[in-house]
């Protein structure tokens, strides 16, 4: 039976190698190298470059979830201003927030430098975050909230949608409900860490990580 990596491996580079040239194409074409362009096809460029960045971390995402399941994932710690990298991840969600009308709140109180993969920590609040806006009502709101409490960095994401039934809870935690909660769960477990759910029908959600303060906070050597 293959694993998820030789099965992925060279639909991938396919995907890569084409990904490549829209991207270089549209790149020639927005730097005005075959002549000018007005605001519409300026703008229509911006549209190509920003779909192919959203291609490329999907493939990204699905080569951790491949080494992840093969066992070949290694994280890269660094020193992480972790106020920073929420702040960062949510400004990406702001444009689509906007659209739906909804309020995004963030409230960090994390006074250390984690020591942790921050690309990988990042792109596990990126699927919470997609979660929370992609079931959040027009006109709602989403938090995001990160702090220390006892032994723990804990992360969350709450939204005013409709809630889930614990069947469906359960199913999310499992990696059943999307692509995007799977990594993100194996992600923070990577970390030592571990991914929640506290919602009620009706109630919205929260979904939230914690990672372990004796390996999430850097330590001077």
């Amino acid at each position: 039976m293959h694993d998820l990596a030789s099965i992925l491996d060279q639909p991938l580079h396919e995907v890569r190698t084409a990904l490549n040239a829209i991207t270089g194409f549209a790149s020639i074409l927005g730097d005005e190298i075959p002549g000018r362009l007005n605001d519409h096809q300026q703008a229509y460029v911006g549209k190509i470059l920003g779909s192919a960045d959203r291609i490329q971390r999907l493939i990204n995402t699905l080569v951790d979830l491949a080494a992840l399941e093969s066992g070949t994932f290694r994280l890269e710690r660094r020193h992480t201003t972790y106020a920073a990298l929420v702040a960062e991840t949510v400004q990406a969600f702001k444009p689509l927030a906007e659209h739906k009308l909804v309020r995004l709140v963030v409230d960090v109180d994390v006074p250390h430098d984690p020591w942790v993969d921050g690309p990988r920590v990042a792109l596990a609040l990126s699927n919470l975050l997609s979660n929370a806006l992609a079931h959040n009502p027009t006109g709602g709101f989403v938090e995001v909230k990160a702090c220390i409490k006892g032994d723990e960095l804990i992360t969350s994401v709450t939204d005013g949608g409709p809630g889930l039934r614990d069947d469906d809870a359960e199913r999310a935690l499992a990696g059943q409900a999307g692509l995007g909660l799977r990594i993100g769960r194996k992600l923070i477990e990577a970390h030592g860490g571990r991914l929640g759910v506290d919602t009620s029908l009706g109630n919205g959600a929260t979904f939230w990580y914690a990672l372990p303060l004796s390996s999430a906070l850097s330590i001077a050597a």
